[in-house]
C-alpha cells in the first residue's frame, strides 16, 4: 500500500470498507490517518471554537456587560485553545491504542492472536477515525448555517444526538447520560464499520464481529467518563504553565 493509497483509503472507508480493510489484512498502515487526525482536529478545533464561545459570551454579556464579557472570554479562550488544537490530537490518539487493545483482548477470546492482528485493529481503527471527522464537518456546516446566534447553551452544540436525547432526569444520571450520548447514528455506522474489519482479519462471522466490536465500544466510552476528568485536569494543568 503506497501512500497515495493510504490517502485515498481515508475516504474509501466510508463507501467501500471490506476493500480497505482487505488491504490493511495484507499491509497494515495508520502512518496518513494519524497525520490526517492531526490536521483534521487542528482545522475543526478551530473552527468550532467560536461555537464554543458563544454561549458562555451571551451568558457573561448578560450579566457583566460586554465589556467585561470580551475580557473573560479571551482568558477562557486560551483554556479552549488548548484543548482543541494540543490536548484533543492526543487524547484522540490514546483512544485508538486503548480501543485497539479492547478490540485485540476481546477478540483473543474466540481466536489466537499476535502483534500483527494488534497492529491491523490499530489500523483499522485509525482510518475508521474518518466517519467521526465526518460527523465533526458537518457539524461545523450545520451550526455555521444556523447561525451562530441560534446557540444559547453548550448542549446545541452537538448536532447529532445520542441516545440520551431520550432520557429524562439527566441532571441526576450523569453516567448514563455520558454513555447514551456516545451512542449516536455516527457510533452506530464506526462499531459495523469495525465489525466488517474484524471479521475479514479473523475469518469470524459478522455477527460474532459485531459482538467484539460492540462490546469494545461499549468498554471505551466507560473509560471516556474518566478521560473527560484527565482532560480538564491537564488543560488546567499546562493553562497553569502558561
Amino acid at each position: 500500500m503506497n501512500l497515495q493509497q493510504e490517502f485515498l483509503n481515508l475516504f474509501n472507508i466510508l463507501a467501500t470498507p471490506t476493500e480497505v480493510y482487505g488491504e490493511i489484512n495484507i499491509t497494515p498502515r495508520w502512518r496518513i490517518p494519524f497525520l490526517f487526525l492531526v490536521i483534521s482536529s487542528t482545522i475543526v478545533g478551530w473552527f468550532m471554537i467560536p461555537a464554543i464561545m458563544e454561549p458562555m459570551r451571551k451568558i457573561f454579556a448578560s450579566s457583566f456587560g460586554q465589556g467585561s464579557a470580551d475580557v473573560a472570554i479571551k482568558g477562557i479562550m486560551k483554556s479552549i485553545l488548548v484543548a482543541q488544537l494540543f490536548i484533543e490530537p492526543l487524547l484522540k490518539l490514546v483512544r485508538w491504542l486503548v480501543l485497539s487493545a479492547i478490540l485485540f483482548f476481546i477478540t483473543l477470546l474466540y481466536v489466537k492472536g499476535d502483534f500483527l492482528l494488534f497492529k491491523k485493529l490499530f489500523s483499522a481503527v485509525a482510518y475508521t477515525e474518518s466517519i467521526f471527522v465526518l460527523m465533526g464537518v458537518l457539524t461545523i456546516l450545520i451550526i455555521y448555517l444556523r447561525g451562530m446566534d441560534s446557540i444559547e447553551a453548550i448542549g446545541d452544540l452537538t448536532v447529532f444526538k445520542g441516545l440520551d436525547f431520550f432520557l429524562k432526569g439527566k441532571d441526576q444520571n450523569t453516567t448514563i447520560v455520558t454513555v447514551l450520548s456516545n451512542i449516536n447514528p455516527y457510533s452506530i455506522w464506526y462499531v459495523v464499520t469495525i465489525a466488517f474489519g474484524v471479521s475479514i482479519f479473523t475469518k469470524l462471522q459478522k455477527s460474532k464481529a459485531f459482538i467484539i466490536a460492540s462490546a469494545s465500544w461499549l468498554t471505551w466510552i466507560i473509560i471516556s467518563i474518566v478521560q473527560s476528568k484527565v482532560t480538564a485536569f491537564l488543560v488546567g494543568l499546562i493553562v497553569g504553565r502558561i
